[in-house]
């Protein structure tokens, strides 16, 4: 193979300006009636200049890339939300809840990178100019009903959901790849692009809960859960100064329609000092990717069981445990999908793939916490590992010029842990002075392709920290110091 590995430092300065303002209203309407209305509004900015050099280690050889960048971007956001609530009677209540956001912005950078020999020599250097602006419309409506039955603890609870999005951006692309040597120009692109996406996905749920004598429960659930989403990308290049050729390479329309049915039954034992919840749902999910510009069609189906088991112990009023297990699957976003290729930034490009599959994790939590209300004392620890089964990654090549084309797939697994754990220890001589103590330790181990070769990535990294915390009714101060390190290897580093 003739990847070996990679490192690299970045540099990146910028000031934001932030611009914030909204209100809140909480009013009671007629009896069992209120609403709540919510709205903000945001606007940023920020100009960031950045430079970065990385180091790419190839079996024969070794070379730099000098990154120099200037970027400025404007959002503007608009976002309103209401919540009405209805007490039908002493054992019923709906809820509706509707909020729209609006979202604008404004994108322009400059950048250069210069590629180096191992002796530093400049062999070749790009300019890449991006400019676009964007628009978006979001609505998230939520519509829910809650009941207790004259039975305790017999619950029931419905739900619709409904997310409706809208987004386009218009933008431009002048690249210019020079041979340092010769100055000679040896490709360019002058483009003009065109993107568009909707998206409109509705879910049903229900959960039902029933008591079996004091300390049992039977809890089921179903949901229903239809998506239908569109991504158009055009790229336009230049006829006679009028950018009306429509280039395929860059273009592409991808559909995607997905319809989910899952249904849920657990078994519950609750007393004073533990809460333990044992079950399973079980998931029939169809998917259709459909290629417009190629008039393909990929059909994809599968049923998963998805067991979960959470248990709970209270040794005392300021003391619990929380360990969880839960299995899920995440189905792959629209842009890994959409076969397109991404040359944003031609040094980088990046292409959809839309025969990947979804994943299947299988999580692993636990979360200890003891405090002592008077004195402050406290003590927490915990841990996560996840296991992922046809996890999302990805295949990239490096070409003899530097750069690089990635494309997303599914390899076998993928872990992922962490522990951590910390205490806090008041110090009884000053009031309000408390020294807080933490330790952390997380491990990876991933895999992708390098020019077709399998690499497997491995990171061990530990840390630790501590701070000395003043609280006063009107003086607030802190000092701490932190440790961390991080041991990471691949299999196709020589290093």
């Amino acid at each position: 193979p003739e990847y070996s590995g990679s490192s690299g430092v970045d540099t990146d300065n910028g000031v934001p300006q932030t611009f914030k303002a909204g209100f809140y209203l909480d009013q009671k309407l007629w009896k069992g009636g209120k609403v709540r209305v919510n709205y903000s509004y945001a606007d940023n900015k920020i100009t960031t200049l950045g430079n970065s050099r990385s180091q790419f280690n190839l079996t024969d050889t070794t070379y730099f890339t000098d990154v120099t960048s200037d970027k400025e971007e404007h959002y503007k956001q608009h976002s309103v939300g209401i919540k009405f609530s209805q007490q039908l009677d002493s054992s019923s209540r709906i809820e509706f809840e509707p909020k729209l956001t609006v979202n604008q912005s404004k994108q322009s950078s400059l950048s250069r990178t210069d590629f180096r020999a191992f002796n530093d020599s400049l062999s070749r250097y790009t300019t890449i100019e991006n400019a676009s602006l964007a628009d978006g419309l979001s609505m998230n409506t939520t519509l829910r009903y809650y009941k207790d039955f004259k039975k305790k603890n017999r619950k029931l609870l419905a739900r619709y959901n409904m997310v409706a999005d809208n987004n386009s951006s218009d933008g431009s692309l002048l690249t210019e790849d020079i041979d340092a040597a010769t100055q000679a120009l040896t490709s360019s692109f002058d483009q003009k692009k065109e993107n568009r996406y909707k998206s409109l996905s509705q879910t049903g749920y229900l959960n039902y809960v029933e008591p079996i004598g004091k300390k049992y429960k039977l809890e089921f659930d179903y949901e229903f859960f239809d998506n239908h989403n569109d991504q158009r990308k055009t790229t336009f290049e230049p006829i006679n100064g009028n950018y009306t050729f429509v280039d395929s390479t860059f273009s592409n329309q991808f559909s995607t329609d997905r319809q989910q049915h899952r249904v849920g039954a657990f078994g519950i034992f609750e007393n004073s000092k533990a809460r333990i919840s044992v079950g399973a749902r079980v998931r029939n999910i169809g998917i259709d990717n459909r290629n417009i510009f190629t008039d393909s069609l990929i059909n994809q189906g599968l049923t998963n069981v998805l067991p979960r088991v959470i248990l709970t112990f209270k040794f005392t009023q300021s003391s619990r445990l929380r360990i969880q297990y839960n299995t899920n699957s995440s189905l792959p976003s629209v842009t890994q999908l959409q076969p397109v290729r991404d040359n944003s930034n031609p040094n980088f490009v990046q292409i959809g793939n839309s025969d990947l599959k979804p994943n299947y994790m299988h999580t692993i939590t636990a979360n200890y916490n003891m405090w002592k209300g008077l004195s402050g004392f406290y003590v927490y620890a915990g841990m996560y590992y996840s296991r992922q089964k046809d996890a999302f990654s990805t295949s990239t090549v490096y070409n003899a010029f530097g750069g690089t084309e990635s494309q997303a797939i599914n390899v076998d697994h993928a872990d992922y842990g962490s522990v951590w754990g910390g205490t806090g220890i008041p110090i009884e001589k000053v009031k309000d002075l408390r020294l807080d103590i933490n330790v952390n330790g997380n491990f990876s181990a991933t895999e992708n392709y390098i020019n077709l070769e399998q690499n497997l990535s491995r990171n061990l990294g530990v840390g630790s920290g501590a701070d000395l915390n003043y609280n006063g009714d009107s003086l607030m101060l802190g000092i701490g110091v932190s440790f961390d390190y991080n041991a990471p290897s691949n299999t196709l580093s020589t290093f």
